[in-house]
Parts: C-alpha cells; structure tokens; sequence
C-alpha cells in the first residue's frame, strides 16, 4: 500500500541486531505479520541464535508496528489507534480491518491539492425520520440554500463509540476533508444534493439505546459534519413516524416536531414546579426536575392532552438510601401560565422550542 510509509528499522536484542521492515530485505526476511495489507518483516541483520517466541524480541517488533499505524496520517488510523488503545498485535489487527475503510484509504491522497476546506454552515433542519422494516429510515431535511450544497453523508454511530472519534476512525471525516466527492463508500449512505429546499434520503437506521447521526454536508469549498441526537432516554428527539410492521402503522408525534410547542411552568406541588412543553394536541413532557443535592435523583412527567400524568423520583422509595437525599413519591401537577392559553389561541403562530435540554434545576425536593 504505497500511499503509507515504508518502515525499515534496526533494534538489538541480547547483542544480536534485527530489522523489522515493511519490505523484504533478502532472502532471509520472515513474514512477520500482515495487517490491512501492509507486509511487516523480521531481518536478522547479525550472527547469533535467535527464536520468534522470545518474549522480549516479540514485544520489541509489536512495538515497531503499533509505532508504525499510531503515527499514520491516513485516513486517522492514528486516531483510531490512540483511541481504542489495542493491547495486542492481534487486537490491533482486528481494530483495523474492521474499522478503517479500505476505499477511504486508498483513495486518501487524491484529492486536489488546492483544496482548503473550511468549517461551513450549510443551515439545515431534520424534520422528520419515518422507520421502515430491515433497518432502514428516510430522513426528511429542509435546506435553507440548498444550491450551495455538493454532496450529503448520513452515518450512524454504533453504541459505544464517542461520535467525534467516530467520524474519524470510520473515514468520514478524511472523506470530506480531502475532498473525496466522487469516490462510492459502502460505509456511509450518501447523496448529490438537489435543488430543492425540502429533501428526502434513504438511510441505513437501528433504533437500539441512545442513537446520534452524523451528518456531513460539504461543497467545494468546505464542509460541515454535525452530530445529530435523534434519541435520548428511549425518547426521540425529533418528529417521527414508525411504519415497521411491529407498530401496526402508528404515527408517533414527540418533542421538538415540527408541529407548534408551548411552554409553561406547572403547579407547585410536592415541593416543586416543572417547565413544560407540549404540542398543539396537548401531548408532551413537564420536564426533568433535579434534587439540587443530588442530580441523580431527579423525574419528569408525560402530558397527554393537557392531563400531566403521575409520575415519582425514579429512586423513589430508595433515594434516601442509594444517594442520602431525599426524592418525591408518586404525585401531579396542573398545566400553569401562558402557553396553555396560548395554545388555545392562537397555536398555529407559536415558534417551534428547542427542548433538548431537559434537565431544569427546581427548587426543593425532587
């Protein structure tokens, strides 16, 4: 793989000295191992007798090759290196070819070379993803200037990745950054973008635990990957529509739609108030109040059709035991303030409320 660096190095074990080499050095060069194709060879250089299951020797060529793939710069196998941290040579391999991209990486030094990509805005909203059987999902996005966008990416980050890393270890990020448009990438679902400003694409989609999309937007003069929190908590964040055949068709509206939201602030009860949000059917949360002594004791409540319902610290009865404070047992709240009159109204003009923060710092117990 000629677009890596070559690797030929010298060491001494006991007195006796050895190359380890990406290329074969002469005719008494050992194979020592192969990793996303690149070829790592044992040369002993010097007299003397040697064996290749003598631990010093064996750690001192692992060394060489973890050496070789943390200072690499394509496509961020360092990253992925310096992430996952490999104990083994034999995990190092697995990490690699099963996480780096092999058209990414062979492909990563053909891009212009006047190209100097910027950070842009591209200005986008997600307003609905709709579920289909098979993991498959179709994400609906409007584009403010959608004339100004080349290509779109759509990844999924599995559960247990960080998503920043994520973008780097899977490619993505080198894909943009080099400006690698033209090239097809199994690994991500992507499109030319159109001219229109409301747009839909097919995407790969499990909604297993909590789930973030990365979505990269880019042209010829710069990029945007941004990190999307489609699901938190086992709740989505945007609107969304399950057509799977296990939910028998079901539309399931949820906070920060696309449809109108009100917020107010509830009855004082229990020792406590929330802030709320609810939809123009009167559907929505009373949002999270947190113990200020300690943050893990903490509940909402669902609103459903202007009916908050009951609902308890999710440590109750055992708060005071498991975090020596005090939590609130089952109770309920009445729907206070303005938005409940607003909504009656004139809810068609309220503007959409970015409601992703729900944690709301309250006074009292929780």
């Amino acid at each position: 793989m000629s677009n890596l660096r070559t690797l030929n190095s010298k060491f001494f074990i006991d007195g006796m000295a050895f190359r380890v080499s990406t290329s074969p050095i002469n005719n008494t060069s050992y194979l020592y191992e192969s990793i996303l194709g690149i070829n790592f060879y044992i040369t002993k250089v010097s007299s003397g007798r040697y064996s290749l299951e003598d631990g010093m020797l064996i750690e001192k060529i692992n060394a060489f090759i973890f050496s070789y793939f943390q200072s690499a710069t394509v496509s961020n196998i360092s990253d992925l290196v310096s992430y996952f941290k490999p104990d083994n040579i034999n995990d190092l391999k697995t990490l690699l070819e099963s996480s780096v991209d092999q058209n990414v990486l062979l492909s990563s030094q053909i891009s212009t070379s006047s190209f100097n990509p910027a950070l842009i805005d591209f200005n986008y909203q997600i307003d609905k993803i709709t579920l289909y059987d098979y993991g498959k999902a179709r994400l609906k996005i409007t584009f403010n200037q959608p004339e100004e966008i080349l290509k779109i990416y759509f990844l999924q980050v599995p559960a247990g990745f960080e998503s920043e890393n994520y973008a780097k270890i899977s490619g993505l990020t080198s894909m943009i950054e080099n400006n690698l448009h033209g090239l097809r990438c199994d690994r991500f679902n992507s499109y030319a973008a159109t001219s229109k400003k409301e747009q839909s694409f097919d995407i790969e989609f499990v909604d297993t635990g909590d789930v973030d999309l990365l979505i990269g937007v880019a042209n010829t003069q710069g990029y945007n990957i941004a990190i999307n929190n489609i699901i938190r908590d086992a709740e989505y964040s945007i609107l969304f529509e399950d057509l799977r055949s296990s939910s028998k068709g079901r539309v399931k509206l949820n906070k920060g739609t696309t449809y109108a939201n009100v917020e107010g602030e509830t009855s004082n009860n229990a020792g406590h108030n929330h802030k709320y949000v609810i939809d123009k059917n009167g559907n929505g949360y009373a949002l999270f109040a947190v113990n200020p002594e300690n943050s893990e004791i903490r509940h909402r409540h669902k609103v459903v059709n202007y009916v908050i319902q009951p609902a308890q610290s999710l440590c109750f009865p055992n708060c005071r035991r498991i975090y020596d404070a005090d939590g609130v047992p089952p109770h309920v709240h009445s729907l206070q303030g303005g938005g409940v009159a607003q909504m009656n109204t004139a809810a068609i003009e309220m503007p959409r409320i970015n409601i992703n923060a729900e944690q709301e710092i309250q006074q009292s117990l929780y």
